[in-house]
This record gives structure tokens, C-alpha cells and sequence, in this order.
């Protein structure tokens, strides 16, 4: 069991969705998904390592995305 891993609500247009945030016991990094119900689909958005990626690409990536219903 992770006791760092995050569950926090996003949206992102008009849609909501869940960020996740654990450690990834075969990379050894702390990892984010964000999955957002969309249409009959999901939309999945991950990176592979969330401390490095995460402030300069990855929180800047997804809320740049501009969903349509």
C-alpha cells in the first residue's frame, strides 16, 4: 500500500475526472494519471515520472486540453 498516493477531482472543460498520483513499484517513481470520462470512452493521461515531469510539463499539459461534449 502506497501511503503517499493522492485522489483529487479535476475538470477539465466541461468534464470531470479523477488525478491520481502513487509510486509505480516497477518504475520506482511516483507516477500521475488522470482519467476523464469522455463520450462511451475514457481519456487516459499519464507520465512516467510525476516529480520531474509534473511542474514544468505534465499539470500545464492536461490543462491545456479543450474537450468538447
Amino acid at each position: 500500500m502506497d501511503l503517499a498516493a493522492t485522489e483529487e477531482k479535476i475538470d477539465i472543460s466541461t468534464f470531470s475526472g479523477t488525478k491520481f498520483t502513487y509510486k509505480d513499484k516497477e518504475l520506482d517513481k511516483k507516477v500521475g494519471v488522470i482519467v476523464i470520462p469522455y463520450r462511451d470512452r475514457a481519456l487516459f493521461i499519464k507520465t512516467d515520472d510525476y516529480d520531474k515531469w509534473n511542474e514544468k510539463y505534465y499539470t500545464k499539459f492536461y490543462k491545456s486540453f479543450a474537450l468538447t461534449p
